[in-house]
This record gives C-alpha cells, sequence and structure tokens, in this order.
C-alpha cells in the first residue's frame, strides 16, 4: 500500500492540474496541458476528417535480453521499421555503456540514427521527488547528473524535448494517419494486469502495487474498438492490443513522467512535423502541424555539431608540436632538444633526457622545508648544497654485450651512478669482451649453420665459442684463490664481493667492473647462477668444492643503499627489464618509492610482466612515489640510452670540465 501522504500528493497534483486549466496558467518549463475536441470523435461514433478509422504500421517484434534493454529493444523495433536491419541489441547497449536507460538515452540513439522524431516529457531532467521512491532510491543519486547533463546537452546535439504532456486523443490522431509510431514509457504492472478491468469488479483491483518502469512501442490505433496495437518486448505475443483506458492509466503511472517519443517513419516527405502546436479559432479546434525543418536540414546540424564540436583551448596547457628547422643548419644539442615537442616515442626520450637532467641538478638546498628532528649537519647550508640524488642504473645482459657496455663504462668511470643492478650475463659479457672481441652478424643467420661453426648469435651479434673457453682458462683459478681466502681467512662472500674481485682481477679500462671497483660502486647480481658465470661455477664445484656465496647479506646491501639514501632523492635509470628492473624498484619500495623513474624498453605490460609494465604500476605497489617524475621510452636502449647520455652526463661532465679550465 502506498502511504497516505503519497496519496494525497497524487490527489493534489491532479487538482493543481485541473486548476492549472481553469485559469489558463502554464510555462515553458512546467507541464501544460491543453484541452480542445476531438477533431475525429463525436458522440463516441468515428468523425470522418480524412483520417481512416484503422492504421497500423508493421513493426517488428523485437524480445529484450534483459530487464533493463526493454528500451533499447524498442528502439532496434523502430530501426527495423524504418529499414535499419544490421543493427542488434549488443550493438545499441555497447553505444550506450550503460545498464540504467532513461528516455534522454533512447533519444539520443535514434539521433545518431538520423531517425525523425520528436521527444515529450512533463519534467525536464530527472525529477528529484523520485529519490525517496523504491524504484529509483538506489539508482537515481548515480544517474542524477548524468541524465541532467544529456537533458542540457540536447539542444546543441540537435534534439529538441517539448516540455508537456501528449493525450491519448493526440497519439490516437497521429497513429490513424499512418506516418506515426511512438515509444512510450509505461508502468509495467499497470500494463500487464490490464485484462483485470475487464474481469474484476470495480474497487476489488488494488493498484497499489510497486511501479516498474518499462518501454513499449505504439504502432496503430483502431477507432472504433478503442484499441491500441502495441509491441511489447518484455511479451511473448508478436502482436498485442490494449485499450485506450489502460494505455493512458500505464502512460501516466506516477514515475514515468508521461516519458514519449513521437517517431515520423515517412520518407517520401522530407518536411515533417517536428512540434505539436495548438490553436482555436471560431470554426474547429484541433491538431495543427508545423514544419520547422528538413530531415537533410536536421542531419546536417546534427553531423556538424558533432563533426565541429568546440574545443577546449590547450594554449599554454600543452607544447605545440614542432619538429627540428634544418635549415638552421645541423646543430645536435638543438636537435635533441627538439625532441621533447615532436611527438611519439620522441617526445619520451625528451622527457627522459628532461627528468635524468633533474636528477643530476638536485640538490638537498632544493628543499625549503627542513625536518625539525634532522641532525644539525642537515641543517647546514654548506652540506645541503653537496647532496645529490641518488641513482640507480639497471640493465640486461644484451646491453653489455653490445656497444652500450661503452656507455655504461663511461658513466661507471666518472661515477656518475651510484648503484649498478644486472644479470649474469650482464656480468660476464664484459669480461669477456676483456680477453676476446664480440662481432657483428645478422639477425637472419641459420641456428644450424652457426652451432655447426661454433658461433653463438645474440640478436644480430655472433660470440665465438673460444671466448667462453678463455672466460674459464680466466675465472676458475680465481675461485680457487676465493675458496682458499675463505677457509684461511674466513673470508664471507656475497655477489658483489664476487664481483668486485672480479673487477680488481680482470685489470682493465675497458672494463665497467674494473671501474666499479676502482670507484666503491656496488654491482649486484642477484641471479648470480644464471648463464656463463653460473657454468663456471658449477664447474668449479666438481674440481673443488666447498666455496660459499652468501645472497642474504647483499639483499640486506641492496635494500640498505635505497633506505639509508635519505635525505637524498632516488633515481632509477632502467635499461631493458627482467630481474634489475624489478630488483631496483623493489629495493626503493623499502623507502616509500624512486623520486625519479626512465625506464627504456620496448615491453608491452599486456602480458601482466614485469618487464613491460609502465611506472604506473610500480606506483601502485609504493616502488615508485606518487609524485615522482616518470616516464617510459619505448625504444631499442642501444639507440635512445647513448643519446640520452649524451644530452645528459656527458654534456654536464663536459661543462664541469670547461669550468674548471677556465677557473
Amino acid at each position: 500500500m502506498w502511504p497516505l501522504c503519497f496519496l494525497l500528493n497524487k490527489l493534489l497534483r491532479v487538482e493543481e492540474r485541473n486548476q492549472g486549466r481553469l485559469e489558463g496558467h502554464g510555462d515553458s518549463t512546467s507541464p501544460r496541458y491543453c484541452q480542445f475536441d476531438d477533431p475525429l470523435v463525436s458522440d463516441g461514433k468515428y468523425r470522418d476528417a480524412g483520417l481512416p478509422s484503422f492504421s497500423h504500421i508493421e513493426v517488428p517484434h523485437v524480445h529484450q535480453l534483459a530487464s533493463w534493454d526493454c528500451g533499447l529493444a524498442c528502439v532496434l523495433m523502430v530501426l527495423r521499421a524504418s529499414g535499419i536491419a544490421s543493427c542488434t541489441l549488443e550493438d545499441l547497449a555497447e553505444i550506450c555503456s550503460t545498464n540504467s536507460i532513461w528516455t534522454v538515452d533512447l533519444a539520443y540513439l535514434l539521433q545518431k540514427f538520423c531517425v525523425e522524431f520528436s521527444y515529450y516529457t512533463i519534467t525536464f531532467g530527472a525529477n528529484p521527488n523520485y529519490s525517496i521512491e523504491e524504484f529509483y532510491k538506489e539508482q537515481l543519486p548515480e544517474d542524477l547528473v548524468r541524465v541532467d547533463l544529456l537533458f542540457r546537452k540536447a539542444h546543441e546535439s540537435g534534439i529538441i524535448i517539448q516540455c508537456r504532456s501528449v493525450s491519448i486523443h493526440e497519439i490516437s490522431c497521429l497513429l490513424l494517419s499512418g506516418n506515426y509510431i511512438a515509444i512510450a514509457l509505461v508502468d509495467q504492472d499497470k500494463l500487464s494486469k490490464s485484462w483485470l478491468e475487464e474481469v474484476i469488479v470495480a474497487g476489488l483491483h488494488s493498484s497499489d502495487s510497486c511501479y516498474t518502469g518499462h518501454y513499449i512501442v505504439i504502432c496503430g490505433y483502431d477507432a472504433v474498438r478503442d484499441e491500441f496495437e502495441i509491441r511489447d518486448p518484455a511479451s511473448s505475443k508478436i502482436h498485442e492490443r490494449i485499450s485506450s483506458k489502460c494505455l493512458e492509466n500505464a502512460r501516466k503511472s506516477f514515475g514515468t513522467d508521461e516519458d514519449l517519443l513521437l517517431i515520423n517513419l515517412v520518407n517520401k516527405n522530407p518536411r515533417t512535423p517536428k512540434t505539436l502546436h495548438y490553436t482555436s479559432s471560431s470554426r474547429s479546434r484541433g491538431i495543427n502541424f508545423v514544419t520547422e525543418a528538413t530531415m537533410e536540414d536536421r542531419v546536417f546540424s546534427s553531423v556538424h555539431s558533432t563533426v565541429f564540436k568546440e574545443s577546449e583551448s590547450l594554449e599554454g596547457k600543452c607544447d605545440k608540436i614542432e619538429g627540428y628547422d634544418f635549415n638552421q643548419g645541423v646543430n645536435y644539442p638543438k636537435l635533441m632538444r627538439s625532441m621533447l615537442t615532436t611527438g611519439f616515442q620522441a617526445s619520451n626520450l625528451g622527457e627522459a633526457i628532461d627528468f635524468v637532467n633533474q636528477m643530476l641538478d638536485w640538490r638537498l638546498a632544493d628543499e625549503t622545508t627542513v625536518a625539525e628532528d634532522c641532525s644539525e649537519e642537515e641543517k647546514d647550508p654548506s652540506y645541503r648544497e653537496s647532496v645529490k640524488c641518488k641513482i640507480f642504473l639497471g640493465f640486461t645482459s644484451n646491453l653489455v654485450s653490445s656497444g652500450v657496455r661503452d656507455t655504461i663504462r663511461y658513466l661507471v668511470q666518472h661515477h656518475m651512478v651510484d648503484v649498478i643492478v644486472t644479470t649474469t650475463g650482464g656480468v660476464e659479457e664484459d669480461l669477456i669482451k676483456c680477453l676476446a672481441p664480440t662481432f657483428k652478424g645478422d639477425f637472419s643467420l641459420p641456428g644450424a649453420y652457426l652451432r655447426s661453426k661454433g658461433l653463438n648469435r645474440i640478436g644480430n651479434l655472433l660470440v665465438p665459442n673460444d671466448n667462453y673457453c678463455k672466460f674459464e682458462d680466466w675465472i676458475i683459478p680465481i675461485f680457487d684463490e676465493m675458496l682458499k681466502e675463505q677457509k684461511e681467512e674466513n673470508v664471507l662472500w656475497t655477489p658483489s664481493k664476487l664481483l668486485a674481485r672480479l673487477g680488481k682481477e680482470i685489470n682493465n679500462e675497458s672494463s665497467y667492473l674494473y671501474w666499479a671497483y676502482k670507484m666503491n660502486i656496488p654491482v649486484f647480481c642477484p641471479g648470480l647462477t644464471d648463464g656463463s658465470l653460473g657454468d663456471m661455477l658449477y664447474f668449479h664445484s666438481f674440481r673443488t668444492s666447498g666455496l660459499i656465496i652468501d645472497v642474504v647479506q647483499d639483499i640486506r646491501a641492496m635494500n640498505g643503499e635505497a633506505v639509508h639514501a635519505t635525505p637524498r632523492k632516488t633515481g632509477m635509470i632502467i635499461l631493458g627489464g627482467g630481474l634489475p628492473k624489478h630488483h631496483i624498484c623493489n629495493a626503493n619500495m623499502m623507502r616509500n618509492g624512486a623520486d625519479y623513474a626512465v625506464f627504456i624498453n620496448t615491453g608491452q605490460e599486456f602480458d601482466g610482466s614485469d618487464s613491460g609494465a609502465r611506472p604506473d604500476e610500480a606506483v601502485s605497489w609504493g616502488k615508485i612515489r606518487g609524485s615522482a617524475k616518470t616516464v617510459k621510452v619505448y625504444c631499442d636502449a642501444t639507440i635512445a640510452f647513448p643519446l640520452l647520455v649524451a644530452e645528459t652526463f656527458a654534456t654536464k661532465r663536459d661543462q664541469t670540465c670547461e669550468s674548471k679550465i677556465k677557473n
């Protein structure tokens, strides 16, 4: 049962409407009700006014697929009646992109398909009075803003909404003209119980059941029987008729807002009625059809407003896209600076250069706030000016196999990075190149042929198998010596200590491991047993067992590099992905994330791999701070990294050297 106050509200509404009719009150924003004599019916008999007593447009029945898509099914029926047969309910659902369908959503759908229609409702926008009702209280708060926005934008989208009621007599006249069908919002409960009117004694039929919004198509009218032909997407009946009284009760039930979409199916005459107006004269009182625009004009206006939608101004908000002008001559620094405004991955490379320069320029003195609990040393201006960003460099083995090894060696040689993480291949390839060269081959060389020749292919690089034989001859004696020191001097070896020892033993200035040893830069390799170095440890264990390498000390040391970096900021430059990328990011998680991150690789994130993950994924783990400067350059690091170093580390070192010479 409805609450008494709710019933009183409905009664008062009726009284207000009747009073408004008598006084002739009305405006453009509230519902307008117009009384007039039906030009087609007199004394209950059909009046010959040039219209037939029966008219019906064949509309194919479409059954709804879910509880919420009855409106979409009605639109699909209209489209099929209009000759559009290729569309499906799934297509319409995808266009709508919501399961909460309002009449205004259906209007936008019809407009997209250039269907000529008029939209009538007694409430412009979502009715907030429905928010307390059971049928809306959960969904209305979510839909209120969206629906009101659709109403506000309707006019500029070419949709004219008439805020007024349409009587059952008007609908019947329009249907008898043979030019129109309609989509109506009804109370499904009242519609489905229409047969009770004929069989239940008046007064016993209760109408207090809860409102259920539902859409139907009205496609015909029989004036003799006073019945409407409808298509109900929830019904299994292909053809269905209901009385005028039943349709009127279902249409004007509280909650429907008397929403009606009147569709014109006449294509042979482009001038079609868009608005219903009422006129009165001494001779007659009835409906005049007023034409406002041709269908072509409306379609053109809609398409034009869609194509030439007004833009938000980007002036002062975004950089303009401009490439390098070679009419200025060849200037490599300017060429590199133009990358930022070139677009695509050139702009990403430009951002990477910018962020690395920010890493190098940052000083603790740049931070305006000084923590109250910091040490006296941290408050000293000269000390704060000396504190720089701590830079973690990570790379995969293939980059050491390539010429990027020399770029890495340059950075380590001049102590431009603070911590290095690489794979086992990134260690052994550096050492092997000190013993024998790697050669350029081709990506397409057959594997079987190369195997028969004792040649190993890394992309388009070739490493002779003899190189690994030389590596074994060089490293096994070092392992023997390390085992001896372990037994006699209680030396506890870790992967990073092992790599420092190898850097010392190689004693070759082309090796980044040599310079890491010289500059006391830690090199971490958590996957030490993978690759040729692991093979050598395996072979050595058969000759002389007992060599122990402790990884626990190294994970503590690695994480400590990040944790104890404070008050310094930390930056990550990671070439490729895999183990080095994750190891560096994970260590920075221990300090609530890095402040800068530059990734250079060609990996994609769509397989869920860490290698292809964008910096934002690391933000979700706390490995990169939300406020960090981050960029991923989708590019082969052999192309991007030397260019990046040229515009950052190398340029700043050259500037420092020039400054020292002048002084």
